[in-house]
């Protein structure tokens, strides 16, 4: 990573106004994808110093010890996804993790391999290598105090690409959109999910973010929220959410019709990757893309450990909980509580809101406009007065939907209801590594 300054820069700059795709050469993948067969069962992630902008970054690449996987040379804009002979000698790199050629590697590796579309901050070699190993877009040089973001931060206008991060175009899977309940009404009308947003789109809609520990079921309630499966969503404790993703569509909100954009994060102590990876992916997401958040959806499920605990607390102190009415905009779902008797919930609610040091927050609720449970029963005023903004629910697979109506309809008004309030996300704020 070393040439002409105005060259690099001026190549670089123009990557991000390119479609934010791999660009795929598909006779090189043709040629290249028999090679990845050949890779032994023990993989190295490794990377080797150079000089950018006058600063020190890191080129990654892939090996056995013998081929190896990289995108372009690390000293040019320009480069291709190619398996090669390993070609650095020996201590002229280091080693920064150890993993196996598994199938899902593998498949990764086929999918990019050949790819022409490099850039420094969008696509560079270590989103690359990350791709491969966990299935995360994910650049800790991209940063906003990251090594490649230092080389080329004074040329973005104070404004980085929102594309930083996020994963190209043609890697974003398919989901395939089924029914949850049969008898339940999605609350929000689906219309697509959309990664980046513009600034209108961001600041016209009501924005709702999930957070919480991996394995917590954020996915499957963004799925309630739509009752189809407009989110990839299993039973484990393993994160299924590796990207950041945004689901778009339509709904009623204080008797409005209203955008609505739902944001599925990265669980906090992901398999794959540190709380201080995911905790900045999640806050450069979310500086990127939105000004203002209508509501903050706080997950938890089962054991909490003192690391997601304080990631947890560590976005409520960025996003200023503590401040003026600021509290109003925070819901805490305690997930999976199915089989959960009331005092039980209730337990597990203090629990929760002890350990967060959330306040037993309530809104109050007029008689119009209706809140969604209103709305959903056929009814034209309200009959709550008083709405917890805490709430324990359990939406298990094949339950039918009359065994889970109570709990759509108090998750539906803790975040539907608002006072009006926005939380703003101050885009040159921060939050301490972990």
């Amino acid at each position: 990573m070393g040439s002409s300054t105005s060259v690099v820069v001026e190549e670089e700059k123009a990557t991000w106004k390119k479609p934010h795709n791999l660009e795929v050469d598909e006779d090189l993948q043709e040629k290249q994808r028999p090679f990845i067969a050949d890779f032994g069962k023990d993989l190295t992630l490794c990377w080797l110093a150079h000089t950018l902008q006058g600063k020190r970054v890191r080129h990654y690449f892939v090996t056995d010890g013998t081929l190896m996987m990289e995108f372009g040379d690390g000293r040019k804009v320009t480069g291709s996804v190619e398996v090669k002979p390993l070609s650095y000698k020996a201590g002229s790199y280091e080693v920064e993790k150890e993993f196996q050629f598994t199938k899902e590697v593998r498949q990764r590796m086929e999918v990019v391999c050949g790819s022409q579309n490099h850039s420094f901050c969008l696509r560079n070699s270590e989103h690359m290598c990350k791709y491969i190993i966990t299935g995360s877009w994910v650049s800790r040089q991209v940063f906003p105090e990251g090594l490649i973001m230092s080389a080329f931060r004074s040329y973005m206008g104070g404004k980085p690409p929102v594309e930083i991060n996020t994963l190209p175009v043609d890697l974003k899977p398919e989901v395939v959109m089924k029914t949850l309940y049969t008898g339940m009404t999605g609350f929000i009308k689906y219309r697509r999910a959309k990664t980046p947003l513009t600034e209108r789109e961001a600041s016209e809609a009501f924005n709702v973010v999930l957070l919480g520990p991996t394995g917590c079921g954020k996915s499957n309630l963004i799925n309630v929220l739509y009752n189809k499966t407009v989110c990839p969503s299993v039973a484990s404790l393993s994160s299924v959410t590796r990207n950041m993703r945004i689901t778009q569509g339509t709904t009623t909100v204080l008797g409005r019709q209203r955008p609505v954009n739902v944001i599925d994060t990265i669980g906090f102590c992901d398999s794959e990757m540190s709380p201080s990876e995911v905790m900045a992916s999640v806050q450069q997401h979310l500086k990127a893309n939105f000004f203002e958040i209508d509501k903050i959806v706080l997950v938890c499920a089962g054991r909490l450990e003192a690391e997601q605990e304080a990631a947890m607390r560590q976005i409520m102190d960025w996003l200023r909980y503590s401040e003026g009415q600021n509290r109003f905009n925070f819901v805490l779902v305690y997930n999976k509580c199915d089989g959960l008797d009331e005092t039980q919930r209730e337990e597990l609610l203090a629990q929760m809101c002890g350990r967060l040091k959330l306040a037993t927050s309530s809104l109050l609720v007029s008689p119009t406009p209706c809140l969604p449970s209103t709305t959903l029963k056929g009814q034209t005023q309200n009959r709550i007065t008083d709405l917890p903004l805490q709430v324990a629910v359990g939406f298990p697979p094949n339950a039918s939907y009359a065994s889970v109506t109570e709990d759509h309809l108090a998750y539906l008004d803790a975040v539907f209801h608002t006072h009006g309030g926005r939380l703003k996300v101050d885009p040159a704020s921060g939050c301490a590594v972990l």
